[in-house]
């Protein structure tokens, strides 16, 4: 299930300053093409405004730097500051409202940091687990967690592996990447043959926003998936 949510007007305007940035800079490069590592970086960067963060001057420059034409926008480039400085958050606002609704234990898988710890201070009953927790820690607030300790563990994907929660029937992804091996495997963590409730899952999604692009690609792997794994049990069976 996928939950959309207007992005707020600073994040808007940030987005797509970015985007006529990258297209001057495509209008003045001989093949129009930008370097992939760049392009990862951008694009990164465009879930990071979605997510919740704007970024300032100097991570602008760090970007858009070394590309050819980067000194003939420097101008616009500080522009950034003319995006505006609104404090509020509506994947937070739309997370805190389906919380209201649904009062049952769940995991919340973030892809950064700052969403995690940003989350467990606002969300009452939370831990957070990430990569500066160790491992005897995670395990111990894996096993409180499952005993109904405290109600929302957050946690970085990266730390999905090795873990196990068959009592929890909710599974949150506040922002995912596209890597579907990794979120399948993070699905899993909760829907084991142990288990004793069907999982739920949920995916916060900002509308006209690189999430969309995202949960597309997501979308056309898990079919690709459907269809080899098909194919592959019915070889078996044969």
């Amino acid at each position: 299930r996928k939950i959309f949510f207007e992005m707020n007007d600073r994040q808007k305007r940030a987005i797509n300053y970015i985007q006529g940035l990258v297209s001057q800079i495509q209008n003045k490069t001989k093949t129009g093409y930008i370097p992939k590592e760049k392009s990862y970086q951008i694009f990164s960067f465009l879930q990071k405004i979605a997510s919740g963060y704007i970024p300032n001057e100097e991570e602008m420059e760090h970007i858009f730097a070394n590309l050819g034409t980067f000194g003939e926008m420097a101008a616009n480039v500080a522009k950034i500051k003319d995006i505006g400085y609104e404090t509020n958050n509506n994947r937070l606002d739309a997370l805190q409202k389906f919380f209201k609704e649904n009062s049952d234990p769940a995991i919340i898988w973030c892809k950064y940091l700052d969403e995690v710890k940003e989350l467990v201070k606002v969300l009452p009953k939370s831990r957070a687990m990430y990569g500066e927790i160790s491992l005897k820690e995670r395990w111990k607030m894996t096993n409180d967690f499952n005993a109904g300790k405290f109600r929302y563990l957050i946690a970085s994907l990266q730390l999905g592996n090795g873990l196990d929660f068959p009592e929890i029937n909710l599974c949150i992804n506040y922002t995912t990447t596209f890597d579907y091996i990794n979120r399948t495997q993070l699905e899993d963590r909760t829907d084991r043959i142990i288990s004793t409730k069907q999982t739920t899952v949920i995916d916060f999604v900002a509308k006209t926003s690189i999430d969309e692009i995202i949960h597309q690609v997501l979308d056309y792997k898990h079919d690709i998936a459907t269809i080899f794994n098909g194919k592959r049990n019915s070889n078996s069976t044969r």
